[in-house]
């Protein structure tokens, strides 16, 4: 079968030459193909969808669809759900759930809210899915969440009847190695103690960032409506409490 590559690389078929976020948040994606220039426009989040919007170029053009076709459906793709999902988004308030659950995905997501939303705080509710893999990948945990300008961790899901592991990392140890990296990082266990200290910590201006495997987006869903205290405003507590 042949191979058609995509990627940065100067070898690949479908050449990756440049990437933009614009001022209006849309991704630009310049592409070289066959020694032709490709524009891509794309609303998606964050410049790791490059890749995305290539391969998703790279299949259609492979079945000769119509080139014009295919870079307007890529323009008018809005993602998918539980992808950086907007719940809201104004200047009071931005509102993303996001389904990462490993390092990788969540250094990602953050990224992509500091490059869409540059100058706004940006606070992240976790929830680790599985202790085993907050052990396995604690350091890469550490990295990514420390993107972050404020985390709240809720406890680990774990399945009913999984044994957790007697070297098993938590939540606590998750939010204290932030606070070694001077995040404001907080600890917050289920997710209904959770929710009540995002209403105390989150404040106008602020883009949250729910993310996590499980039903963390029901904390998302909760904030849509809801009206955060202003930056001058006394709130309750601090992230170093």
């Amino acid at each position: 079968r042949p191979i058609h590559w995509f990627g940065r690389s100067i070898e690949t078929a479908y050449r990756i030459v440049s990437v933009q976020t614009k001022p209006s948040g849309e991704l630009r994606v310049g592409l070289m193909v066959n020694g032709q220039s490709v524009e891509l426009i794309s609303p998606l989040v964050g410049e790791h969808h490059a890749v995305n919007v290539a391969a998703a170029f790279a299949v259609a053009n492979e079945f000769q669809l119509d080139r014009q076709t295919v870079i307007k459906a890529i323009a008018s793709f809005p993602g998918l759900k539980r992808r950086f999902e907007r719940y809201r988004d104004d200047k009071i308030l931005t509102i993303v759930d996001d389904y990462a659950h490993h390092p990788t995905e969540i250094a990602a997501t953050i990224t992509a809210a500091r490059q869409h939303y540059p100058g706004r705080r940006i606070v992240v509710v976790f929830q680790p899915h599985l202790s085993e893999r907050t052990t396995d990948l604690f350091g890469e945990f550490v990295a990514a969440l420390r993107l972050a300008d404020v985390v709240l961790i809720a406890d680990s899901f774990e399945p009913p009847g999984r044994r957790v592991r007697a070297d098993a990392k938590t939540s606590e140890d998750l939010t204290l190695a932030l606070r070694e990296q001077t995040v404001g990082a907080e600890a917050t266990q289920n997710l209904t103690s959770t929710t009540e200290r995002a209403r105390q910590l989150v404040q106008s201006g602020d883009v949250v960032i729910t993310i996590g495997a499980t039903r963390i987006w029901e904390l998302a869903a909760s904030l849509t409506d809801w009206q955060p205290a202003e930056p001058n405003e006394s709130v309750e507590g601090t992230s170093d409490a």
